[in-house]
Protein backbone atom coordinates (compact mmCIF):
# COMPACT_ATOMS: atom_id res chain seq x y z
CA UNK A 1 0.00 0.00 0.00
CA UNK A 2 1.27 3.34 -1.10
CA UNK A 3 5.41 3.70 -1.59
CA UNK A 4 7.58 1.65 0.08
CA UNK A 5 9.46 2.36 2.97
CA UNK A 6 12.48 2.92 1.23
CA UNK A 7 10.47 5.64 -0.70
CA UNK A 8 9.64 7.26 2.72
CA UNK A 9 11.14 11.16 2.85
CA UNK A 10 14.17 11.68 5.39
CA UNK A 11 13.56 14.43 7.77
CA UNK A 12 14.56 16.27 10.61
CA UNK A 13 11.95 17.17 13.43
CA UNK A 14 12.75 21.21 12.57
CA UNK A 15 12.30 20.49 9.39
CA UNK A 16 8.26 19.95 9.60
CA UNK A 17 7.82 21.46 12.97
CA UNK A 18 8.51 23.79 15.84
CA UNK A 19 8.45 25.13 19.39
CA UNK A 20 5.88 27.46 20.36
CA UNK A 21 6.42 30.04 22.92
CA UNK A 22 3.01 32.68 22.23
CA UNK A 23 2.35 33.90 25.89
CA UNK A 24 -0.90 34.36 27.70
CA UNK A 25 -1.75 35.83 31.06
CA UNK A 26 -1.92 33.54 33.71
CA UNK A 27 -5.17 35.36 34.73
CA UNK A 28 -6.81 33.68 31.92
CA UNK A 29 -6.41 30.10 32.95
CA UNK A 30 -7.18 27.96 35.60
CA UNK A 31 -6.25 24.19 36.81
CA UNK A 32 -8.46 22.87 33.68
CA UNK A 33 -6.61 24.15 31.55
CA UNK A 34 -2.82 24.36 33.12
CA UNK A 35 -0.74 22.50 31.81
CA UNK A 36 2.90 21.48 34.09
CA UNK A 37 5.15 18.76 33.80
CA UNK A 38 3.59 18.43 37.53
CA UNK A 39 0.01 17.35 36.23
CA UNK A 40 0.70 15.13 33.15
CA UNK A 41 0.90 11.40 32.97
CA UNK A 42 3.60 9.24 33.17
CA UNK A 43 4.04 6.60 30.73
CA UNK A 44 2.07 8.57 27.81
CA UNK A 45 -0.82 8.68 30.60
CA UNK A 46 -2.21 12.82 29.12
CA UNK A 47 -2.80 14.73 31.60
CA UNK A 48 -4.91 15.29 35.06
CA UNK A 49 -6.67 18.74 36.27
CA UNK A 50 -3.72 20.94 37.75
CA UNK A 51 -3.43 21.02 41.70
CA UNK A 52 -1.35 24.78 42.05
CA UNK A 53 -1.62 27.56 39.22
CA UNK A 54 1.67 29.49 38.60
CA UNK A 55 2.69 32.84 39.94
CA UNK A 56 4.58 34.56 37.21
CA UNK A 57 2.45 37.12 35.23
CA UNK A 58 2.49 35.05 31.97
CA UNK A 59 2.46 31.24 30.56
CA UNK A 60 3.20 30.04 27.25
CA UNK A 61 0.32 29.43 25.11
CA UNK A 62 -0.71 26.01 23.20
CA UNK A 63 -3.87 25.72 20.71
CA UNK A 64 -5.89 23.07 19.85
CA UNK A 65 -3.80 20.17 18.21
CA UNK A 66 -0.27 21.19 19.39
CA UNK A 67 1.97 18.09 21.20
CA UNK A 68 3.09 18.90 24.58
CA UNK A 69 6.41 17.10 25.97
CA UNK A 70 7.48 17.23 29.32
CA UNK A 71 11.40 18.18 29.06
CA UNK A 72 12.28 17.39 32.36
CA UNK A 73 13.43 13.46 33.22
CA UNK A 74 12.18 12.63 30.00
CA UNK A 75 12.16 9.12 31.24
CA UNK A 76 9.02 9.97 32.70
CA UNK A 77 7.77 9.60 29.00
CA UNK A 78 5.12 12.68 29.17
CA UNK A 79 3.67 13.12 26.34
CA UNK A 80 -0.30 15.10 25.30
CA UNK A 81 -1.79 16.05 22.14
CA UNK A 82 -3.54 19.26 23.22
CA UNK A 83 -7.46 18.82 23.14
CA UNK A 84 -8.20 22.95 23.48
CA UNK A 85 -5.56 25.42 24.37
CA UNK A 86 -3.86 25.74 27.41
CA UNK A 87 -1.59 27.85 29.17
CA UNK A 88 1.76 26.19 29.69
CA UNK A 89 4.85 26.06 32.00
CA UNK A 90 8.05 26.97 30.43
CA UNK A 91 9.26 23.15 31.34
CA UNK A 92 6.58 21.62 29.05
CA UNK A 93 7.40 21.67 25.51
CA UNK A 94 5.13 23.15 22.86
CA UNK A 95 5.65 21.26 19.22
CA UNK A 96 3.45 22.66 16.60
CA UNK A 97 3.90 21.14 12.76
CA UNK A 98 4.64 24.06 9.98
CA UNK A 99 2.87 22.63 6.93
CA UNK A 100 0.99 20.60 5.58
CA UNK A 101 3.89 17.69 4.68
CA UNK A 102 3.18 16.66 8.54
CA UNK A 103 -0.37 15.57 9.65
CA UNK A 104 -0.11 16.59 13.58
CA UNK A 105 -2.24 13.39 14.82
CA UNK A 106 0.78 11.41 13.17
CA UNK A 107 3.17 13.53 14.67
CA UNK A 108 1.91 13.00 18.04
CA UNK A 109 1.90 9.61 18.08
CA UNK A 110 5.46 9.32 16.46
CA UNK A 111 6.69 11.55 19.21
CA UNK A 112 5.31 8.84 21.93
CA UNK A 113 7.15 6.00 20.62
CA UNK A 114 9.78 5.04 23.25
CA UNK A 115 12.92 4.94 20.85
CA UNK A 116 12.05 8.79 20.69
CA UNK A 117 12.03 9.40 24.51
CA UNK A 118 15.35 7.20 24.29
CA UNK A 119 16.77 9.96 22.25
CA UNK A 120 15.59 12.77 24.47
CA UNK A 121 17.06 10.77 27.34
CA UNK A 122 20.55 9.77 25.76
CA UNK A 123 21.10 13.78 24.83
CA UNK A 124 19.59 15.51 27.91
CA UNK A 125 21.53 17.46 29.90
CA UNK A 126 21.82 17.10 34.41
CA UNK A 127 21.68 14.37 36.07
CA UNK A 128 19.50 14.37 39.19
CA UNK A 129 16.83 16.66 37.33
CA UNK A 130 17.84 16.17 33.49
CA UNK A 131 16.14 18.33 30.81
CA UNK A 132 15.97 17.40 27.33
CA UNK A 133 18.13 19.19 25.21
CA UNK A 134 15.57 21.38 22.61
CA UNK A 135 18.28 21.67 19.93
CA UNK A 136 19.01 17.95 20.34
CA UNK A 137 15.26 17.24 19.81
CA UNK A 138 14.52 19.19 16.84
CA UNK A 139 17.73 17.51 15.11
CA UNK A 140 16.05 13.99 15.49
CA UNK A 141 15.85 12.31 12.22
CA UNK A 142 13.22 9.93 11.08
CA UNK A 143 11.22 8.80 7.53
CA UNK A 144 8.23 10.62 6.65
CA UNK A 145 5.29 8.99 4.84
CA UNK A 146 3.07 10.30 2.49
CA UNK A 147 0.61 12.55 4.18
CA UNK A 148 -2.13 9.80 2.83
CA UNK A 149 -0.60 7.30 4.85
CA UNK A 150 -0.09 9.53 7.77
CA UNK A 151 -3.51 9.75 8.61
CA UNK A 152 -4.54 6.34 7.81
CA UNK A 153 -1.61 5.50 10.77
CA UNK A 154 -2.78 8.50 12.79
CA UNK A 155 -6.75 6.61 12.41
CA UNK A 156 -5.91 3.47 13.57
CA UNK A 157 -4.07 4.72 16.61
CA UNK A 158 -6.92 6.98 17.37
CA UNK A 159 -9.75 3.98 17.28
CA UNK A 160 -7.21 2.45 19.91
CA UNK A 161 -7.78 5.94 22.34
CA UNK A 162 -10.69 6.05 21.63
CA UNK A 163 -11.54 2.55 22.72
CA UNK A 164 -9.62 3.41 25.85
CA UNK A 165 -11.33 6.08 26.12
CA UNK A 166 -14.81 4.91 26.05
CA UNK A 167 -14.12 1.80 28.97
CA UNK A 168 -12.76 4.74 31.06
CA UNK A 169 -15.79 7.04 30.63
CA UNK A 170 -17.85 3.67 31.19
CA UNK A 171 -15.94 2.95 34.60
CA UNK A 172 -16.49 6.54 36.03
CA UNK A 173 -19.97 5.80 35.49
CA UNK A 174 -20.26 2.44 36.97
CA UNK A 175 -18.36 3.34 40.11
CA UNK A 176 -20.44 6.81 40.69
CA UNK A 177 -23.66 4.26 40.36
CA UNK A 178 -21.52 1.66 42.71
CA UNK A 179 -21.28 4.79 45.30
CA UNK A 180 -24.49 5.76 44.93
CA UNK A 181 -25.90 2.87 46.24
CA UNK A 182 -23.23 2.85 49.13
CA UNK A 183 -24.35 6.17 50.19
CA UNK A 184 -28.45 5.18 50.17
CA UNK A 185 -27.82 1.92 51.92
CA UNK A 186 -24.43 3.21 54.81
CA UNK A 187 -25.15 6.95 54.86
CA UNK A 188 -29.15 7.38 54.35
CA UNK A 189 -29.90 3.82 55.80
CA UNK A 190 -31.92 3.46 53.22
CA UNK A 191 -30.46 -0.17 52.58
CA UNK A 192 -33.35 -3.51 51.47
CA UNK A 193 -35.02 -4.28 55.12
CA UNK A 194 -36.43 -8.18 55.03
CA UNK A 195 -38.89 -7.19 52.56
CA UNK A 196 -37.00 -5.74 49.91
CA UNK A 197 -38.08 -1.77 51.86
CA UNK A 198 -36.08 0.75 51.93
CA UNK A 199 -35.10 0.30 55.94
CA UNK A 200 -35.07 3.91 57.55
CA UNK A 201 -38.27 4.63 55.48
CA UNK A 202 -40.37 2.01 56.59
CA UNK A 203 -39.46 2.21 60.58
CA UNK A 204 -36.10 0.08 60.83
CA UNK A 205 -35.16 0.30 64.27
CA UNK A 206 -32.10 2.48 65.39
CA UNK A 207 -29.54 2.61 68.42
CA UNK A 208 -27.09 5.16 69.54
CA UNK A 209 -23.88 4.97 69.13
CA UNK A 210 -20.40 7.34 69.63
CA UNK A 211 -21.07 8.39 65.95
CA UNK A 212 -24.93 9.18 66.20
CA UNK A 213 -27.84 6.56 65.65
CA UNK A 214 -27.10 3.47 63.90
CA UNK A 215 -29.17 0.29 62.73
CA UNK A 216 -30.18 -2.16 65.15
CA UNK A 217 -27.46 -5.20 65.00
CA UNK A 218 -24.64 -2.64 63.71
CA UNK A 219 -21.37 -1.54 65.54
CA UNK A 220 -18.81 0.98 65.64
CA UNK A 221 -15.56 -0.72 64.47
CA UNK A 222 -11.94 0.31 63.28
CA UNK A 223 -10.38 -0.65 59.57
CA UNK A 224 -8.98 -3.72 61.04
CA UNK A 225 -12.04 -5.41 61.73
CA UNK A 226 -12.23 -5.95 58.33
CA UNK A 227 -8.94 -5.90 56.53
CA UNK A 228 -5.29 -6.09 56.99
CA UNK A 229 -3.27 -3.02 56.74
CA UNK A 230 0.33 -2.92 55.33
CA UNK A 231 2.47 0.35 55.63
CA UNK A 232 5.15 0.84 53.01
CA UNK A 233 8.59 1.23 53.10
CA UNK A 234 11.28 2.29 50.94
CA UNK A 235 13.80 0.41 49.61
CA UNK A 236 17.74 1.33 49.26
CA UNK A 237 18.38 3.96 46.62
CA UNK A 238 20.75 1.63 44.92
CA UNK A 239 18.31 -1.05 43.39
CA UNK A 240 16.15 1.85 42.06
CA UNK A 241 16.29 1.71 37.92
CA UNK A 242 14.01 3.11 35.30
CA UNK A 243 14.37 -0.23 33.12
CA UNK A 244 12.20 -2.32 34.40
CA UNK A 245 13.96 -4.68 36.61
CA UNK A 246 12.04 -6.36 39.63
CA UNK A 247 8.41 -4.63 40.99
CA UNK A 248 7.49 -1.07 40.09
CA UNK A 249 7.99 1.03 42.65
CA UNK A 250 4.77 3.05 43.88
CA UNK A 251 6.46 5.87 46.35
CA UNK A 252 3.32 8.03 46.31
CA UNK A 253 -0.13 8.92 45.04
CA UNK A 254 1.21 10.74 42.44
CA UNK A 255 1.90 6.88 41.17
CA UNK A 256 -1.72 6.09 40.52
CA UNK A 257 -4.18 8.46 38.93
CA UNK A 258 -7.40 7.56 37.73
CA UNK A 259 -7.72 4.26 38.46
CA UNK A 260 -4.25 3.53 36.61
CA UNK A 261 -0.91 2.55 38.56
CA UNK A 262 1.98 3.56 36.51
CA UNK A 263 5.30 3.30 38.73
CA UNK A 264 8.04 5.70 37.51
CA UNK A 265 10.86 3.68 38.67
CA UNK A 266 11.31 -0.37 39.61
CA UNK A 267 13.27 -1.81 42.26
CA UNK A 268 15.12 -5.29 42.80
CA UNK A 269 14.85 -4.89 46.76
CA UNK A 270 11.48 -4.53 47.27
CA UNK A 271 10.28 -4.77 51.63
CA UNK A 272 7.04 -4.33 51.35
CA UNK A 273 4.32 -5.87 48.33
CA UNK A 274 1.30 -5.42 47.31
CA UNK A 275 -1.19 -8.27 46.13
CA UNK A 276 -3.88 -8.34 43.36
CA UNK A 277 -6.89 -7.26 45.15
CA UNK A 278 -5.55 -4.69 47.58
CA UNK A 279 -6.35 -0.82 48.02
CA UNK A 280 -3.78 1.13 47.45
CA UNK A 281 -3.95 4.58 48.99
CA UNK A 282 -1.47 7.36 49.38
CA UNK A 283 -0.40 8.68 53.41
CA UNK A 284 1.92 11.52 52.96
CA UNK A 285 1.09 14.90 50.94
CA UNK A 286 -0.91 13.76 48.80
CA UNK A 287 -3.32 11.26 50.73
CA UNK A 288 -5.98 8.58 49.47
CA UNK A 289 -6.38 8.17 45.83
CA UNK A 290 -7.95 4.64 46.99
CA UNK A 291 -6.81 2.59 43.70
CA UNK A 292 -7.55 -0.89 43.01
CA UNK A 293 -4.18 -3.02 42.65
CA UNK A 294 -3.88 -5.75 39.60
CA UNK A 295 -0.08 -6.86 40.62
CA UNK A 296 2.66 -7.20 42.66
CA UNK A 297 4.29 -3.70 43.55
CA UNK A 298 7.13 -2.66 45.56
CA UNK A 299 5.10 -0.17 48.63
CA UNK A 300 7.20 2.60 48.95
CA UNK A 301 6.76 4.92 52.24
CA UNK A 302 4.43 7.18 51.09
CA UNK A 303 1.94 4.88 50.40
CA UNK A 304 -0.24 2.23 52.19
CA UNK A 305 -2.85 -1.14 51.30
CA UNK A 306 -5.63 -2.11 52.66
CA UNK A 307 -6.14 -6.26 52.11
CA UNK A 308 -9.81 -7.29 52.51
CA UNK A 309 -10.18 -9.86 55.09
CA UNK A 310 -13.02 -11.38 53.09
CA UNK A 311 -13.95 -11.13 49.29
CA UNK A 312 -17.20 -10.05 50.19
CA UNK A 313 -16.15 -6.78 52.32
CA UNK A 314 -13.92 -5.52 49.29
CA UNK A 315 -15.90 -2.96 47.74
CA UNK A 316 -17.30 -1.76 51.59
CA UNK A 317 -13.87 -1.34 52.39
CA UNK A 318 -13.35 0.88 49.08
CA UNK A 319 -15.75 2.99 50.14
CA UNK A 320 -15.51 3.25 53.61
CA UNK A 321 -11.17 3.82 52.79
CA UNK A 322 -12.42 7.00 51.06
CA UNK A 323 -14.77 8.33 53.25
CA UNK A 324 -12.51 7.46 56.65
CA UNK A 325 -9.71 9.14 54.69
CA UNK A 326 -11.21 12.09 53.67
CA UNK A 327 -12.08 12.57 57.08
CA UNK A 328 -9.02 12.36 58.84
CA UNK A 329 -7.62 14.96 55.86
CA UNK A 330 -10.30 17.59 56.79
CA UNK A 331 -9.51 17.19 60.53
CA UNK A 332 -5.53 17.41 59.90
CA UNK A 333 -5.98 21.40 60.99
CA UNK A 334 -2.85 23.54 60.51
CA UNK A 335 -1.31 21.17 59.01
CA UNK A 336 0.55 21.84 54.98
CA UNK A 337 1.97 18.61 54.73
CA UNK A 338 -0.33 15.50 55.88
CA UNK A 339 1.30 12.44 57.15
CA UNK A 340 -0.72 9.60 58.01
CA UNK A 341 0.44 7.22 60.31
CA UNK A 342 -0.40 3.15 60.69
CA UNK A 343 -2.36 4.55 64.04
CA UNK A 344 -4.35 7.02 62.17
CA UNK A 345 -5.66 4.69 60.41
CA UNK A 346 -5.93 1.59 62.04
CA UNK A 347 -8.20 3.82 64.38
CA UNK A 348 -10.20 5.46 61.87
CA UNK A 349 -13.94 4.73 63.49
CA UNK A 350 -16.64 3.99 61.22
CA UNK A 351 -20.23 1.96 60.92
CA UNK A 352 -19.76 -1.93 60.25
CA UNK A 353 -23.47 -3.49 59.45
CA UNK A 354 -24.55 -6.66 59.68
CA UNK A 355 -22.41 -9.70 58.18
CA UNK A 356 -26.26 -10.36 55.78
CA UNK A 357 -26.42 -6.03 54.78
CA UNK A 358 -22.76 -6.13 53.69
CA UNK A 359 -22.57 -9.93 51.91
CA UNK A 360 -26.12 -8.28 49.92
CA UNK A 361 -24.05 -5.07 48.95
CA UNK A 362 -21.48 -7.35 48.31
CA UNK A 363 -24.00 -9.38 45.76
CA UNK A 364 -25.32 -6.09 44.47
CA UNK A 365 -22.11 -3.79 43.66
CA UNK A 366 -19.69 -6.68 42.71
CA UNK A 367 -21.07 -7.13 39.32
CA UNK A 368 -20.12 -3.22 38.89
CA UNK A 369 -16.68 -3.93 40.12
CA UNK A 370 -16.12 -6.66 37.63
CA UNK A 371 -17.08 -4.81 34.99
CA UNK A 372 -14.52 -1.94 35.52
CA UNK A 373 -11.83 -4.33 36.03
CA UNK A 374 -12.61 -6.00 32.48
CA UNK A 375 -12.53 -2.56 30.85
CA UNK A 376 -9.32 -1.91 32.88
CA UNK A 377 -7.74 -5.14 31.61
CA UNK A 378 -8.66 -4.58 27.70
CA UNK A 379 -7.27 -0.90 28.16
CA UNK A 380 -4.28 -2.70 29.49
CA UNK A 381 -4.12 -4.81 26.42
CA UNK A 382 -4.85 -1.98 23.82
CA UNK A 383 -2.06 0.00 25.45
CA UNK A 384 0.41 -3.08 24.93
CA UNK A 385 -0.80 -3.39 21.33
CA UNK A 386 -0.34 0.42 20.92
CA UNK A 387 2.75 0.32 21.85
CA UNK A 388 4.12 -2.85 19.70
CA UNK A 389 2.34 -1.26 16.75
CA UNK A 390 3.38 2.01 16.94
CA UNK A 391 7.48 1.05 16.02
CA UNK A 392 6.47 -1.18 13.34
CA UNK A 393 4.21 1.32 11.71
CA UNK A 394 6.79 3.87 12.18
CA UNK A 395 9.46 2.19 10.86
CA UNK A 396 7.57 0.32 7.77
CA UNK A 397 7.93 -3.20 9.43
CA UNK A 398 4.31 -3.71 9.32
CA UNK A 399 1.83 -1.71 6.96
CA UNK A 400 -1.49 -0.62 7.86
CA UNK A 401 -3.63 -3.83 6.54
CA UNK A 402 -1.73 -6.25 9.05
CA UNK A 403 -1.62 -3.75 12.05
CA UNK A 404 -5.86 -3.03 11.42
CA UNK A 405 -5.88 -6.71 11.68
CA UNK A 406 -4.16 -6.86 15.00
CA UNK A 407 -6.53 -4.21 16.60
CA UNK A 408 -9.72 -5.68 15.30
CA UNK A 409 -8.72 -8.89 16.46
CA UNK A 410 -7.79 -7.62 20.21
CA UNK A 411 -11.32 -5.71 20.39
CA UNK A 412 -12.91 -8.93 18.99
CA UNK A 413 -11.21 -10.60 22.32
CA UNK A 414 -12.66 -8.82 24.62
CA UNK A 415 -16.27 -8.26 23.11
Amino acid sequence: MGLSYSEWNEVKLSDIAQYVSDKIETSMINKDNYISTENMLPNKGGVTIATNLPNTKKVNSSLKGDILISNIRPYFKKIWYCDYPCGVSTDVLIIRTKDNRIYNKFLYYFLSQDKFFDFMVGTSKGTKMPRGDKNAIMSYQFKLPPLKEQKLIAKLFELIDEKIKLNNEMNKTLEEIAQSIFKHWFVDFEFPNENGEPYKSNGGKFVESELGMIPEGWYIGKLTDIAELIMGQSPKGDTYNFEGKGLGLINGASDFKDGKITPLKYTTDPKKVSKKGDWIFGVRATVGNVTYVDKEYCLGRGVGVARALSDKVREYLYFQLIEGINYLEKTALGSVYINLSKSDLENMKFVIPSKKIIKRFHETVSPLFNKININTVENNNLILLRDNLLPKLMSGEIRIPEAEEAVESCLQKNN
